[in-house]
């Protein structure tokens, strides 16, 4: 079943696999004003809605994967992780000389599983 939100608000539905409704906390906006300028603004996840949904579309802007309580975004701070990935850097490593993306998934699932690294959990 195709869920309406995801296709009449997309960045709303995209923003609530890392702040569901009903989540504790706050996110943060970073968004890059008209003048250039950064500027950041921390809100409650229980106004994500409303503040999402009232965003100019035409400025660039970023929202945090993380919540936080608090109206700061800092580490101190911090509430919840709400999506962490890693950049692998293969390309100069030997065992990956020659491998396709598959052959490297493969490679590094089994040292993963060698080392006692359990798999991610996919949403």
């Amino acid at each position: 079943m195709i869920r309406s939100d995801l296709l009449l608000a997309p960045g709303v539905a995209e923003a609530e696999f890392v702040h569901p409704p009903g989540s504790s906390g706050n996110f943060a906006l970073l968004i890059r004003a008209r003048d250039g300028l950064l500027r950041q603004s921390i809100y409650p996840v229980s106004e994500m809605h409303r503040v999402l949904e009232g965003l100019d579309t035409s400025v660039d802007t970023w929202i945090s994967q993380n919540r936080f309580f608090g109206h700061r975004r800092r580490l101190v701070n911090l509430l919840h992780i709400g999506l962490l990935f890693a950049d692998l850097d293969t390309y100069n490593e030997s065992w990956a000389v020659g491998k396709n993306s598959e052959q490297l998934v493969s490679e590094i699932l089994r040292q993963c599983a060698q080392d006692g690294i359990p798999l991610s959990t996919p949403v």
